[in-house]
């Protein structure tokens, strides 16, 4: 027990890492922390006699906390001294957000929230950051991006192991890459990714599916397998050229495989518009937004424009972010039903932005039924209810956010791949 040290990671000053020597083989080793309250612990793991070390998760800047080892031999639990523990200061440039509400007994229970802030002065150059945010909107764990790359979309990987994070070079040049990563950094791969433009998803398989931008004026949807080899799944521009032919006519913002459906969303802000398209033919099967001869919006005022992340949620209804045609400065959130049959995209709920994001956004429904929106830009995070009240939101001051995910248990995404 006496040879237990915690230090912060060099890399993430906010998480702590614990050495310790095992000098029996236990049937169950885990540390235990509290931090305002509540107790924490790492996962319950046997270890054989030698040297260990483990990350502890969720845990602000500059907080102190009396650390536990515990020990399972022969059926009975041992425990070391409390040692005390005091994470670093976060990077001098990754700025802090601002807690504005937070009312628990009506939000979501889920702790922490996977985003991405720009933290420059310029919200498309960079340096950017993915984040974990607890409860009270600190951050709680953090990665630069390397560069002036951009990063928008950091997704749970499908096996809910690691995370998976873009590094887009649109506006910056070089080379694209998406990174898989553990949270305690112990596993770590950066994937190239030749043609992405700002967007992707994974499928089951480990694939990446890929907004291949070959030039401005030519997009496709592509899929690059785990051996790194790439396959056109669909040729935007051939099917928007009737409607547009324009620079970034088919350049996509949200890139969002349903498995469920078996399709793909591809949302282009430029022309308004968003194809369904079937992964296994490569067919568009449904078009929402301002295309000719796509989806009818009731009512026809709540038609999209330059809209951001939509996505099908788990009741099936059709959910975005959007601006508002011909009322400059206003952003809504709205969700349809979709009536396949009639083609007919009917509003069901709605909620006008607190703040209104230029660019970037997005919003998705918890299970709890309340909606996450992230306002791209104006740099806020809000949790509304159904019927409109903030129960949560941070300020980041006009940094740009990217997608938002909830969390419940960081040690999930120490899993690994």
């Amino acid at each position: 027990n006496g040879s237990l040290r915690i230090a912060p990671h060099l890399e993430v000053a906010t998480m702590l890492i614990a050495q310790w020597d095992e000098t029996v083989a236990t049937e169950a080793t885990w540390l235990s922390w509290t931090f305002e309250g509540i107790e924490h612990t790492s996962p319950q793991v046997a270890r054989e006699p030698g040297s260990y070390s483990e990350a502890l998760l969720g845990l602000p800047a500059d907080v102190s906390t009396d650390v536990v080892l515990h020990h399972l031999v022969a059926g009975v639990e041992r425990t070391s001294d409390p040692l005390t523990a005091t994470t670093g200061s976060l990077p001098p440039g990754l700025p802090a957000p601002v807690l504005v509400a937070s009312d628990p007994a009506r939000m979501r229970t889920e702790p922490y929230v996977l985003t991405s802030v720009n933290a420059g002065d310029n919200n498309f150059f960079g340096p950017c950051y993915t984040v974990v945010l607890d409860a009270q909107g600190r951050i709680v764990w953090y990665r630069p991006t390397s560069g002036s790359r951009l990063t928008v979309g950091p997704r749970i990987a499908r096996s809910g192991g690691y995370l998976l994070i873009d590094e887009s070079v649109t506006y910056v040049g070089g080379d694209a890459t998406v990174t898989r990563t553990t949270l305690d950094l112990l596993q770590q791969e950066t994937i190239p990714v030749p043609g992405m433009f700002l967007v992707f998803d994974e499928l089951d398989d480990g694939s990446l599916l890929l907004d291949g931008r070959v030039s401005d004026f030519e997009f496709h949807l592509t899929r690059q397998y785990p051996d790194g080899t790439q396959e056109r799944i669909w040729s935007c521009n051939p099917w928007m050229a009737p409607f547009s032919s324009g620079y970034w006519a088919c350049a996509p913002n949200t890139l969002e495989w349903s498995p469920e459906r078996g399709t793909v969303l591809w949302s282009m802000f430029q022309t308004s518009t968003v194809a369904e398209v079937d992964l296994a033919t490569g067919e568009v099967v449904a078009e929402f937004g301002q295309f000719p001869g796509g989806a009818t919006f009731a009512p026809r005022s709540a038609n999209l424009e330059l809209q951001h992340n939509p996505n099908w949620t788990s009741d099936g209804t059709f959910l975005v972010s959007t601006h508002v045609p011909g009322d400059d400065g206003v952003q809504m959130a709205r969700e349809f039903a979709w009536d396949e049959s009639a083609g007919t995209l009917t509003e069901i709920w709605s909620a006008e932005a607190p703040a209104y994001a230029e660019y970037e956004g997005g919003i998705w429904k918890l299970g709890n039924g309340n909606y996450l929106w992230e306002l791209g830009t104006a740099g806020i995070l809000v949790e509304l209810t159904p019927e409109g009240d903030e129960v949560w939101k941070i300020d980041w001051d006009r940094h740009m956010t990217g997608t938002v995910t909830v969390l419940t248990d960081l040690y999930a995404l120490d899993a690994g791949f």
